[in-house]
């Protein structure tokens, strides 16, 4: 596998949906995606979809196992890197209630991601966007609020430019 993977905590992904409470009949995107374990935690809390994007061929496939294995047709996978996936899904209409992405940290990839959402608005009006990362990794500019668990960071992200739904 390409990079080393550094899967959500318990500790984390318990904050995380403490933070975004009730996801029942939510649409979300897991950026980033891993083992996937956020998405399927998400869909268990009831989401109505996931989308995970995951670049790594290994996990992307792993994931889609899963979800056939469960019987699952509320979601899917994309394979590809993070930066196409959003156009992608720009270009395929998908709006979603809550985006979260866990990057691989220092990279740079949080201000990065947050620049393509708002030129490929995939999160749709009043939606969330969340970033896992590593305590002062990130420009404070673009964070709204902040979480901090030992070295690792929840950050609600700022999108200044999501156009109205009409």
């Amino acid at each position: 596998m390409g990079r080393s993977l550094r899967p959500t905590t318990s500790l984390v992904l318990g904050a995380l949906l403490n933070i975004v409470g009730d996801v029942y009949g939510v649409r979300f995107l897991d950026l980033f995606a891993g083992t996937g374990n956020v998405g399927f935690k998400v869909l268990e809390k009831g989401a109505d979809m996931v989308v995970w994007v995951e670049k790594d061929k290994l996990l992307a496939s792993a994931i889609r196992e899963r979800l056939k294995g469960m019987g699952i047709n509320s979601g899917f996978v994309v394979g590809m890197d993070v930066l196409r996936a959003l156009r992608y899904l720009y270009d395929k209409g998908l709006k979603f209630d809550i985006v979260f992405m866990d990057p691989p940290y220092g990279k740079g990839y949080v201000e990065r991601v947050v620049r393509l959402i708002r030129r490929f608005s995939v999160v749709g009006e009043g939606g969330w966007l969340i970033a896992e990362y590593r305590k002062g990794d990130v420009d404070k500019e673009i964070v709204e609020k902040e979480y901090i668990y030992g070295d690792t960071a929840l950050g609600i992200l700022k999108i200044d430019n999501i156009p109205k739904e009409e």
